[in-house]
Formats: structure tokens, sequence, C-alpha cells
């Protein structure tokens, strides 16, 4: 007996489970057989210039702009641009730009952690500079500047270390004569 209601209840568990997980949210825009819900609308939203200035005039005119470019997307699937040879080779090149992008910020962040400058590394700049760089300004008034300066600088030779591992753990053969490149 306990076994039978352990399984009627863990069959009920599972039925509820599974038709609340399976529901998507109700549409909150129909057009035609795209649905799009609340959430992701407000998502759209927010990731617009719109969302500066939340207000139900702002997310009226957005809505009608929203509408209007799905509008568009739709028609550009049905005749066929979206398989334009053009545009997929723009899509490539959108694709890797936004890669390369994430990546170079994701390293410049790992690097930006192991990366301090101390005080004397900037009063050694400033005395080394301060005739040419920064005449008639004290360390105080330029401190910031210098100290920024020497961090980009470390920086950037960190991230050229790591882009010249790159390219030392990498076998690259380049046929200058075939790019017309001479060498």
């Amino acid at each position: 007996m306990l076994t039978r209601m352990i399984t009627v209840f863990i069959s009920i568990c599972l039925i509820c489970g599974c038709d609340t997980a399976g529901k998507k949210p109700p549409a909150a825009i129909k057009i035609d057989n795209i649905n799009i819900t609340a959430g992701e609308y407000d998502e759209a939203f927010k990731n617009s210039p719109y969302a500066s200035s939340d207000t139900p005039e702002a997310r009226k005119e957005f809505l009608n702009n929203f509408v209007t470019r799905m509008l568009m997307l739709r028609e550009a699937e049905r005749t066929g641009v979206d398989k334009n040879p053009e545009f997929l080779k723009n899509v490539q090149l959108f694709w890797q730009q936004s890669l390369v992008k994430m990546m170079l910020d994701r390293k410049i962040k790992e690097l930006a952690s192991h990366v301090a400058v101390n005080d004397n590394e900037v009063k050694d700049y400033y005395e080394a500079n301060k005739e040419t760089l920064f005449k008639e300004k004290d360390l105080p008034a330029v401190y910031g500047e210098i100290k920024w300066l020497i961090l980009n600088r470390k920086q950037q030779a960190l991230l050229d270390d790591w882009l010249n591992s790159l390219r030392g753990s990498s076998k690259i053969d380049i046929n200058y004569k075939l790019l017309k490149i001479e060498e």
C-alpha cells in the first residue's frame, strides 16, 4: 500500500512538474506565427535606446518599431535575403568581430587584475617627463593621469605577450608571394 501511494505521489509530481515546466508564458505580441512574450519584449526594450526614458509613450514608440522590424525580418526570410551570400558574409564578419571583441574584453579584464602601479612608478615617470609633458604642473595635479597611463602600458604589454604566445603556440605558414606582399 505504501509503495503504491509513493508511486501515485511521484506520478502526480511528475505530471504537475512537466506541465508547468513545459508551459511558455502567453504571447503578448502575435505576428502571424511569431509569438513574443512580455519578457522577450521587455528584454528587447531594455536593450534599446528607448529604455533611457521608460515611459508609456517610449514603450509605444518602441513597440511600433519592434513590430515593423519583426515584419521586415519575416519578409527578409520569406524572400530569401537571409540566404544571400553577401548577407551571410556580413554575418560571418560581424560574428568574427564580436567574438574577437569579447575575447579581448575578457583577457583585458583578466590581465587588469594582475597589474598594479605603485607611487614610485608614478613619481619616476613624472620626474622623467616633467620638463616635456608636464610643464608647469605639479605631481598631484597629474598623478591620476600618469597612473592610468602606466597601467594601460603595462596591460598592453601583457596583452602583447599573450598575443605573441598565441602566435608562438600555433603553426603559421604565410605565402607572401601569393598574397602579393614583398617580404
